[in-house]
């Protein structure tokens, strides 16, 4: 297959996009406005149509091409004031992204969240009903059902968090790693859990699933499930780090819009279909204290 990937210069859709590349697979992707890399293409999603579909060339049947929608605005807080406006990208923009892709008869793929869901529980499985408790979660939410209401062929991921090996991506490791630098505590919402899941295990079940011929909904996740308190300890203390790692309760966080505590995929399903073993946290971290070592001698 061929693949477009909407957002390419963002934090998924980057990795989907050099995962294509490193692969040889035929790639094109967009970025908003100001091109981050000289081979996007600027697409802003909110007023420009999918006439790029077409760079691949005629030879190029559209039944043969992935259109992978990583374009959003995944600031929870953000998201919250701001409603009207990242309503326009989020829900908006991208159903009628999911018209155009399906008029030409290709594939689309849609990146999801685990922010459907509650948090109460965690570990969700696909089987599991949505239920957001924020408007970034109500937003994905709507963009699924619009999806699935739409076609039986779509591809439909959630992600559970998503994190790099590599330094000054911003993730949820360059937010501990500058509390660090600056010698201040590191502040957790207690018990707040999660998967982290290396974002090119993202990319490559994205992709491989594409090649496969997979349909429906997957959950992309890592096995090892920890508290945001115990990724932050892990970290700091293989960076050979002295940090205090702080748990609040709830209601003495200043958040804007609600977060889930016990979030979380079961990630089985495609475990299942693609015979994947997903990185664990500890080469994760391994990985990255490694690449900040080396930098830091240079």
């Amino acid at each position: 297959m061929k693949y477009l990937v909407i957002g390419a210069s963002g934090f998924i859709g980057s990795a989907v996009y050099d995962y294509c590349v490193r692969e040889g697979l035929g790639v094109y992707g967009t970025c908003h406005s100001q091109k981050k890399r000289s081979e996007f293409v600027s697409f802003d999603q909110t007023r420009d149509v999918l006439e790029s579909i077409f760079l691949f060339g005629s030879k190029v049947e559209s039944k043969d091409v992935a259109v992978i929608l990583c374009s959003a605005n995944t600031s929870i807080d953000s998201c919250k004031k701001n409603e009207e406006v990242s309503r326009l990208l989020n829900v908006k923009s991208t159903e009628r992204l999911i018209d155009e892709v399906l008029d030409v008869g290709a594939l689309p793929v849609f990146i999801s969240s685990e922010a459907v869901f509650d948090g109460k529980r965690g570990l969700y499985s696909e089987d599991d009903c949505v239920n957001p408790i924020t408007v970034y979660g109500s937003q994905k939410v709507e963009v699924e059902q619009y999806l699935k209401c739409a076609t039986d062929n779509y591809l439909l991921f959630r992600v559970s968090r998503a994190v790099s090996s590599i330094p000054k991506r911003g993730d949820i490791f360059d937010e501990f790693s500058d509390k660090i630098q600056k010698g201040e505590e590191i502040i957790c919402l207690k018990d707040q859990s999660f998967n982290p899941t290396d974002v090119n295990d993202v990319a490559k079940c994205i992709v491989d699933s594409c090649e496969a011929r997979l349909r429906g909904v997957y959950h992309i996740a890592n096995r090892d499930y920890v508290t945001r308190a115990e990724l932050a300890r892990i970290y700091a203390e293989r960076m050979h780090k002295k940090v205090r790692v702080i748990e609040k309760e709830y209601d003495e966080m200043a958040f804007v819009d609600n977060r889930h505590v016990y979030g979380g995929l079961n990630a089985q399903k495609i475990e299942n279909e693609l015979d994947y073993s997903f990185v664990e946290v500890d080469e994760i971290v391994s990985r990255l204290v490694w690449i900040n070592g080396r930098e830091s001698k240079q």
